[in-house]
């Protein structure tokens, strides 16, 4: 995927809001990994959403750029010389993505604190895709820091269980 246009979730966003069946005043979302990101750039750019649930997603725009009525934001940069193969031989990639907090990939971070909306992250430490729970405790730092109001959930996988 090398571009990502949000306009064309917000078309549907508009058109649930718009549904007699759906109570409002806004509509909830709910991703996991790549839907994960989504719905945290849906939430920090669109209006009418209220809540978003994000499971193990990140916090940086990935894979392609995305657009949103003349904003852009770069995908963050990877090394594929980081990528890991374990004895079962499968791919980790969990330090594939470069770092958000330095250099040019802080242009890649999802601007979280624009969002209006409340937040759940459900992570799991075990996921070796991406840095989940690293991604969901910079998500809250920021909107901690932008918000007066109760901080954002953020519940801790580990084995399974909900902490």
């Amino acid at each position: 995927m090398d571009i990502l246009h949000l306009e064309y979730f917000e078309e549907a966003v508009n058109y649930l809001l718009s549904h007699p069946e759906v109570k409002g005043p806004g509509v909830g979302l709910l991703g996991i990994s790549k839907g994960g990101e989504l719905c945290l750039s849906m939430a920090s750019f669109l209006k009418g959403i209220t809540a978003a649930v994000i499971i193990n997603g990140s916090v940086a725009n990935v894979g392609g750029t995305l657009h949103y009525k003349g904003e852009t934001l770069p995908p963050v940069g990877v090394n594929r010389n980081r990528i890991k193969v374990t004895k079962d031989g499968y791919a980790d990639i969990v330090d594939i993505l470069n770092s958000l907090l330095e250099g040019p990939d802080q242009k890649s971070f999802i601007p979280v604190e624009r969002a209006e909306s409340t937040f759940l992250f459900l992570v799991g430490q075990d996921d070796h895709n991406c840095k989940s729970d690293f991604y969901a405790n910079e998500a809250c730092k920021r909107l901690q820091a932008h918000r007066e109001e109760k901080a954002p959930d953020h519940l801790l996988c580990r084995g399974g269980t909900l902490y």
